[in-house]
């Protein structure tokens, strides 16, 4: 009897540590203002409060009149502004070495974000998209809204790289604006 029961708290011991490292850390929540919530993979909605934390394939969702600020596990900072979703697709920072993946979906609203070590590594390893384009980075300070099938961009330190079916566009560092409205109709 006490066997099987050890068997039994061993079993659960380890059903619940596979679950816990099979979503990954994404970030830590530093602020929230109004109400911010985080969506699983599973469909589990977590309200978000300091210290939370955010993992790779939750949706982050802003309510009206709400804000939050992820410092994210390369030390990028996001803030996320009202009515807003953002999906954590991807991120990774490498162990061994500079850089790491992100990829990020912006299904509405809009963010400020400024880039941690994996935007300093390779560009390509850092991507957000959207229902209107895609966004590239070149390390830096960077915000875009969502709003309307329409999106608008600003670069503040960097540049960043726009793609979508009217072509690519650069803004920022070395272009000739810093910000853009692009639209998908």
């Amino acid at each position: 009897m006490i066997i099987r029961m050890y068997r039994f708290i061993l079993l659960t011991t380890l059903l619940i540590a596979s679950t816990v490292q099979a979503a990954e850390l994404a970030g830590r929540v530093i602020m929230v203002r109004g109400q911010a919530e985080a969506i699983s993979v599973n469909g589990e909605v977590r309200t978000l409060k300091r210290r939370d934390s955010v993992y790779v394939s939750d949706v982050v969702r802003t309510g009206s009149d709400s804000k939050v600020q992820i410092r994210f596990i390369d030390n990028a900072l996001l803030a996320l502004k009202a009515d807003t979703e953002l999906r954590i697709s991807t991120y990774a920072v490498n162990q061994d070495s500079d850089g790491g993946t992100i990829l990020m979906e912006l299904i509405e609203g809009g963010f400020r974000t400024l880039t941690g070590s994996i935007g300093k590594g390779e560009k390509s390893d850092y991507e957000v998209r959207t229902p209107v384009a895609s966004i590239g980075i070149r390390g830096t300070l960077y915000s875009v809204l969502l709003q309307q099938q329409q999106l608008l961009a600003g670069v503040w330190e960097g540049a960043i790289g726009l793609s979508s079916d009217l072509g690519q566009f650069e803004l920022g560092a070395g272009a000739d604006f810093n910000f853009a409205v692009l639209s998908s109709e």
